[in-house]
């Protein structure tokens, strides 16, 4: 027993170690009057790889953060593997001044599939909201299992599911005396992934993500007023295709948000006459969260290997799609180098 745990903890050990320095850069193109509510999903923008690739991962999915993109993706890895990654952002559609994240990933191939586990911290994150003069600073944490199979020796599954930790202080310095309000929640979501191998050079990847609320509790400094609430996060799936060709890949893919589904659908106070003073705040919210248009997101992602594969280049374009005016670009850039003798 003790040689086996033993040989577990070197299996571990025996995994690629990858040196990723991916550069993002984001360059918002807004038109009308649109406003993002902070709310963070699974995926957003983990793993250097995936990130570079602009997003155009699901066909790819062939490292660890695929148990955040597309968890049939795991079945591709064969050895264990961690990693880990810390991404820096720039002021975007989240209005996030500072914003950065912290993710960590690791899988193990079994006979029966391959099982993953993930986590990924926001660091700083810091929104500044000038049209309501308001500062928010808010945390964030997922925990993520996923598994990912074979079922054909062309075709894979995959399933995910997600706990995800949020909270929020909001600071209004306009009122009279300054108004704190602070609010914690939690929701779960699961996703359903799969992989097809349409020929060697040829892959077919999706991902769906399922509704799923995240019930709130909310309390402010004002008078003790207290109430809870919750958000439904809406249905998104994505759908790519990739092209694997000689010391290249090329990615296409297809996103789909139905944020037209965002609603607040509930909302109770412990003292209804305290609330109503505060209630045009957070009526102005739930203005902003309707304000949610569907996206359609089209991105293209590529890579371009060197040396055998021991230096890439990356890059992706993303144009996403809103049912108002509002049209976004976003590109990406990246680079990596691998230290070690495994892939």
């Amino acid at each position: 027993m003790l040689n086996r745990i033993v040989k577990f903890i070197k299996k571990c050990f025996q995994f690629l170690l990858v040196v990723f320095v991916s550069f993002v850069f984001e360059k918002d193109y807004t038109y009308g009057n649109t406003v993002e509510y902070p709310i963070i999903t699974p995926n957003v923008n983990v793993g250097a790889k995936a990130t570079s690739l602009g997003g155009s991962y699901v066909s790819i999915a062939d490292e660890v953060s695929s148990i955040y993109w597309n968890p049939a993706g795991l079945s591709q890895i064969l050895k264990p593997e961690i990693e880990s990654s810390v991404s820096i952002f720039n002021s975007s559609f989240i209005q996030s001044e500072h914003f950065s994240l912290a993710s960590f990933g690791f899988a193990y191939p079994t006979r029966f599939g391959t099982v993953g586990i993930g986590s990924y911290l926001p660091i700083d994150y810091y929104l500044l909201d000038s049209d309501l003069n308001s500062e928010d600073k808010i945390a964030h944490r997922l925990s993520i299992f996923s598994y990912g199979i074979n079922i054909f020796s062309y075709m894979s599954l995959g399933v995910s599911l997600s706990q995800v930790l949020q909270s929020e202080k909001v600071k209004l310095p306009w009122f009279a005396t300054e108004f704190i309000s602070e609010q914690k929640g939690v929701g779960w979501e699961y996703s359903i992934g799969y992989l097809i191998r349409l020929a060697k050079w040829c892959n077919l990847g999706g991902n769906m993500r399922l509704p799923y609320k995240i019930n709130w509790e909310r309390k402010a400094n004002k008078e003790g007023i207290e109430f809870t609430g919750s958000d439904s996060i809406p249905f998104r799936h994505t759908n790519g295709i990739s092209f694997h060709l000689e010391n290249t890949i090329l990615s296409v893919e297809y996103e789909n948000r139905k944020w037209s589904d965002f609603r607040r659908i509930k909302k109770t106070g412990t003292d209804q006459g305290k609330y109503f003073q505060y209630k045009n705040y957070w009526k102005d919210r739930e203005q902003m969260n309707a304000l949610k248009d569907d996206e359609t997101l089209l991105k293209i992602g590529f890579v371009i290997n060197y040396f055998k594969g021991i230096i890439s280049l990356r890059g992706g374009f993303a144009k996403r799609y809103q049912s108002s005016d509002s049209k976004i670009n976003e590109l990406s850039l990246g680079t990596g180098f691998i230290i070690g003798n495994h892939l």
